[in-house]
């Protein structure tokens, strides 16, 4: 006859059977099982960061060529916004690509630095909030496709933390 048999019996004991002669008695384990280790596979995409600068901090209010850099958790597809190897962004791209809490003006522009950022640069801030430093922020749209690489994981729907840095000495 032979194979293993577990009977689980109602005094917190089991019956261990090898084969039909054969029969054995052994307590409830109490073991604790080793730390687990290890990962669950891919991460979403999330934003990690994203950071206010002006390159010529003349001034301390946010102007034309203030900066807003996007930072990534990890490698991204760069969603459907690139074509080929051409990283610039254009305002619609970028439109659907976030939602903004705070209008971040009339243009603007962006570029994937890398794979894990994005830099927009603002040409016109005409009707801008403006993004108020640790207020705004930002949010990818499920539809920009953008994703962990290789594509493992559903599209990134992440919400910033809130913008840091400055638009100038002063802000």
């Amino acid at each position: 006859p032979g194979g293993l048999q577990i009977e689980v019996r109602s005094d917190s004991q089991r019956a261990i059977r090898a084969d039909l002669d054969t029969v054995g008695l052994s307590a409830s384990s109490a073991s604790v099982s080793p730390r687990l280790t290890g990962d669950f596979g891919f991460q979403e995409v999330t934003i990690s960061s994203i950071t206010a600068s002006d390159p010529t901090p003349n001034d301390d209010v946010f102007s034309v060529g203030d900066k807003i850099t996007i930072n990534f958790n990890v490698l991204t597809n760069r969603g459907f916004t690139t074509t080929g190897l051409v990283y610039t962004l254009t305002q619609v791209q970028l439109d659907n690509l976030f939602t903004y809490s705070q209008s971040i003006g009339r243009t603007y522009t962006g570029v994937w630095t890398t794979e894990r950022q994005i830099v927009i640069t603002i040409s016109d801030v005409t009707g801008a909030g403006p993004p108020g430093i640790g207020i705004f922020r930002m949010t990818v749209k499920a539809s920009g496709e953008l994703r962990n690489t290789p594509a493992a994981c559903a599209p990134s729907t992440a919400t910033s933390p809130v913008l840091a840095g400055e638009w100038g000495v002063c802000s």
